[in-house]
């Protein structure tokens, strides 16, 4: 795990160097996004790349959704599908499926495009209470063996890739900016015994950090 001290920008540009890389060989790209905090770097990122050669092979996907009518105001992908980019491929889960017809359809997706040919790549954001993702502490996401679940937060049905599904993507970008993600971005750095969600970044191969905050002290 590399801890990158920085802004928004510098987080787009690794980014799009890294995917763009990928794309200039002609090797599709799936690239899960979790909205929210990360949206405005997301959307930079999925303009930036929209404008490239091979852009056609770049797939967008949510990391987790939030269940609604298709375009809900709290929906993670309703601004980037407004945006209707050239070429990308954005896939919104939400097609006004029952709730259990949408797990369906997202596990279907992912399978598909988190093996070979397709380069897998995520944007993840981690919470005060160290969930990344849709893995909120205590939820059954955390500790579920299937690749997608569905289940009721304290406002949202929420759909999400599991804890086991984060582990089969080969690249992660963390975004957690603010000062008042200092102090958890501090216990993932420190790597705390109280088993967070966000603990799972330790194990994986390629983790991309990226902060405003100036850490204490720095352990890998």
């Amino acid at each position: 795990m590399e801890i990158r001290v920085g802004t928004q920008l510098d987080l787009v540009k690794k980014v799009v160097e890294k995917i763009s890389s990928v794309l200039m060989q002609n090797i599709p790209v799936a690239l899960f996004v979790s909205g929210g905090s990360s949206l405005i770097a997301e959307e930079e990122i999925i303009n930036r790349l929209s404008k490239m050669r091979n852009a056609d092979k770049l797939h967008v996907l949510p990391v987790d959704e939030r269940f609604g009518e298709p375009g809900h105001k709290d929906a993670n992908l309703a601004q980037l599908v407004k945006n209707n980019y050239e070429n990308i491929h954005i896939h919104d889960i939400l097609n006004n499926s029952s709730f259990e017809k949408t797990v369906t359809n997202f596990t279907k997706l992912f399978n598909e495009y988190s093996k070979a040919p397709f380069k897998t790549f995520a944007i993840l954001g981690i919470g005060m209470d160290g969930h990344v993702g849709g893995n909120i502490p205590g939820s059954p996401a955390v500790i579920s063996k299937e690749m997608v679940v569905g289940f009721q937060d304290q406002i949202f049905r929420r759909i999400t890739l599991t804890l086991s599904a984060l582990t089969k993507i080969e690249t992660i970008f963390v975004s957690v900016f603010g000062v008042n993600k200092m102090n958890i971005l501090q216990r993932l750095v420190d790597k705390p015994t109280e088993n967070l969600p966000m603990d799972i970044l330790h194990k994986h191969k390629e983790v991309y950090v990226f902060t405003d905050n100036n850490l204490k002290q720095e352990k890998e």
